[in-house]
């Protein structure tokens, strides 16, 4: 497994002998192909989590963004730092990583732990 990108309640790997990305965020994990995991980055990248955050305001769950995973009945229920940090996850802020269908780059930075 090779480290991709950390933050402090998440982190994602790559598996170059399946090439298939795990990412484990709170206590959610899941397993991705490159181009799964550019579908939820843009996804993710997509939510306006201000206009959510209103909008579901009155909603019973404590956690008030909900962001879909595969599935309408299975959802990550976030708070705003939460969500803030899963797209800086996401985003390979702590490394640089791009992706291409059949490919994959990586620029790490060692993470000692």
């Amino acid at each position: 497994m090779k480290l991709v990108n950390k933050t402090c309640n998440g982190q994602i790997a790559f598996c170059p002998d399946k090439k298939i990305f795990h990412m484990e965020f709170g206590n959610m994990f899941l397993t991705l192909t490159a181009k799964e995991l550019r579908r939820f980055y843009e996804y993710v990248h997509s939510i306006d989590y201000k206009y959510y955050l209103s909008h579901n305001k009155d909603a019973f769950n404590n956690r008030k963004l909900l962001l879909e995973v595969g599935s309408n009945k299975a959802m990550f229920c976030l708070y705003p730092n939460e969500f803030l940090e899963l797209k800086d996850l996401l985003s390979g802020k702590k490394n640089t990583w791009h992706l291409t269908l059949g490919k994959v780059y990586f620029d790490n930075i060692l993470i000692f732990n």
